[in-house]
């Protein structure tokens, strides 16, 4: 038997409902890139770009920009690869790069409209699972 620890109780945990939750986070997960993918498809987009948008999304929207690298742990890609995704989605009117106020030699990336607007119609298709929403 696997034991979950908190600092002060010992909480049984059975087996087969570990393996259980791990099988359902592995299908939300395939579930949630197959909206991504779908999302991309619409828009002539890969699904890589429309996961940077998120991450530039919710940075800009935190209040620090990200930068090029910051982009490179959450996609799990080389920052040789990041600068692709962005190139593209900055030539297609998704991103704007700006130099970091505070260190120039840094680049700092921004949603323009466009990129903003998939970045939601994601995350509002993932939070409201919106009634009629289809894959085709």
């Amino acid at each position: 038997m696997v034991h979950a620890h908190d600092h002060t109780t010992a909480l049984p945990v059975r087996e087969d409902a570990v393996a259980a939750l791990g099988t359902r986070v592995h299908l939300l997960g395939a579930g949630v890139e197959r909206v991504v993918e779908v999302i991309a498809g619409r828009r002539r987009m890969r699904s890589t770009e429309v996961h940077a948008l998120v991450v530039i999304a919710a940075a800009e929207a935190g209040g620090v920009p990200a930068t090029p690298g910051d982009l490179a742990q959450p996609l799990r890609l080389t920052t040789g690869a990041i600068t692709g995704i962005v190139d593209r989605l900055v030539r297609c009117g998704h991103v704007r790069r700006a130099p970091d106020r505070a260190d120039r030699r840094r680049i700092r990336l921004g949603c323009r409209e466009a990129g903003r607007d998939v970045a939601a119609e994601l995350l509002e298709t993932l939070g409201t699972g919106r009634p009629g929403w289809s894959a085709r």
